[in-house]
C-alpha cells in the first residue's frame, strides 16, 4: 500500500488524458517498495513538469526521485529519474 500526496496547485493546461496517465504511472511506479510518494510541480524541468519523491517514511529521506516531464512537440510526458 502507499500513500500518495499530490502538491499540486493547478492542473496543467495540457491534455488531461495524457497528465493523468501520467500521475498514475507516478503513484503505482515499484508499487511494492516505496510507502510514501509526494509529487510536486517541477519548473527546473520545463513547465508543466513534475517529480515525484520516493520515501519510506511519511517526512523522511527521499530514496528515489523521478521526473514526469512535457514534451510540447510530441504532447506526451516522459520519465526521467
Amino acid at each position: 500500500m502507499r500513500t500518495t500526496t499530490i502538491h499540486i496547485d493547478n492542473i496543467p493546461d495540457v491534455n488531461r488524458l495524457e497528465f493523468f496517465k501520467a500521475l498514475g504511472y507516478l503513484s503505482t511506479w515499484c508499487l511494492g517498495s516505496y510507502p510514501y510518494l509526494d509529487i510536486y510541480e517541477d519548473r527546473t524541468c520545463g513547465e508543466n513538469s513534475f517529480v515525484g519523491c520516493y520515501r519510506n517514511e511519511p517526512h523522511g529521506e527521499s530514496l528515489y526521485c523521478m521526473g514526469m516531464v512535457w514534451n510540447k512537440d510530441s504532447e506526451t510526458y516522459s520519465f526521467h529519474s
